[in-house]
């Protein structure tokens, strides 16, 4: 059995959510200020932080780790121009520019920070409605099959991922079947005494 298998065979299931975060990632990098030394442990040092801050956000779908991104990004840029503000002591009119832009990026932060607490807050009370959620999740693979069909060198719609039904909501007027024989069987396991007395009585076997 092959227990490392080609990430190309298996869908857009797999491959969407390993895509996106590896674009997110190497964005993240490139809008991040540079590492406090030019090494290449200060920029490991660098990535690995800002993976953690955006992982401690538990983004779980592609819409709030972006926007976790975001925040990580501009509060990184916040207190890189407040330390831009000490380089030059000496430069009032600079270090007021510096403050006001790290004023200015800590706002965007905290606004990004607000916009990913609602829409987590949505999609919980989405989570909460199984149907919703159903319906939610059928529409979000059509987009993305849809869409992943549009890019160049993608496979002819017939060889792509199905599309699945969305789910059949349960009918309120189907009503469960009752089991005689089970039902008496759980009878039996939980009151086996009562069950006992029953069977004699009937004139059944009790062992």
């Amino acid at each position: 059995m092959d227990i490392n298998p080609d990430p190309q065979s298996l869908g857009l299931t797999y491959l969407l959510p390993r895509d996106t975060y590896w674009q997110l990632i190497n964005t993240l990098r490139t809008s991040l200020p540079a590492p406090v030394n030019d090494t290449p442990e200060a920029l490991a040092r660098r990535d690995n932080a800002a993976i953690a801050d955006v992982a401690s956000m538990l983004p779980a779908n592609a819409s709030e780790a972006a926007l976790a991104a975001q925040f990580v990004a501009a509060a990184a840029h916040a207190h890189d121009c407040l330390r831009l503000a000490g380089v030059y002591p000496a430069s009032i009119e600079l270090g007021l520019k510096c403050r006001a832009r790290s004023a200015s990026m800590m706002r965007e932060a905290q606004g990004a920070r607000r916009l990913l607490m609602r829409v987590q807050a949505e999609r919980r009370k989405l989570e909460s409605d199984s149907a919703a959620l159903d319906r939610a999740a059928w529409t979000e693979h059509c987009v993305a099959g849809l869409m992943s069909e549009a890019l160049p060198g993608a496979p002819h719609p017939a060889l792509a991922d199905p599309v699945p039904p969305p789910p059949e909501p349960p009918d309120p007027d189907d009503e469960p079947v009752f089991d005689p024989v089970f039902a008496a069987e759980e009878y039996a396991r939980l009151y086996p005494d009562r069950a006992a007395l029953i069977a004699g009585s009937a004139g059944c076997p009790t062992t």
